[in-house]
Order: C-alpha cells, then sequence, then structure tokens
C-alpha cells in the first residue's frame, strides 16, 4: 500500500513542486487513513489474538 502512496505522489511530483500546499490535501487522508488501520488492527489484535500475534498484526499491516 505504502508502494502505491509513493508512486502516486511521484506522479504527482510536478504539481507537487509547483503548488507545494497541494502536498497537505495528499497527506490529510493518507494520515487519516493510516490513523484508523492502526486503531482497528490494535483493537481486532487486542481482542481476538494473543500479545505476540497481535503486535506482528499492527506493525505487519
Amino acid at each position: 500500500m505504502l508502494g502505491i502512496v509513493f508512486v502516486a505522489m511521484a506522479l504527482k511530483s510536478q504539481d507537487i513542486l509547483a503548488n507545494p500546499i497541494v502536498l497537505l490535501s495528499f497527506l490529510v487522508p493518507l494520515e487519516i487513513l493510516y490513523i484508523g488501520n492502526f486503531l482497528l488492527s490494535t483493537l481486532v489484535g487486542k481482542f481476538l489474538f494473543g500479545r505476540g500475534d497481535a503486535i506482528a498484526l499492527v506493525y505487519g499491516l
């Protein structure tokens, strides 16, 4: 997933350099996505898996 983000940013690199404020429009949704992903995997790991598997789930996503 992170690779897709880097490719998308690379394709828009000319636009980002021309107008750096556009970067904020990319970063805010990504931050929401990663925070949601972290919270969801933390909760799923806490309630459905043992400690070791939960840690692997959180950091593996």
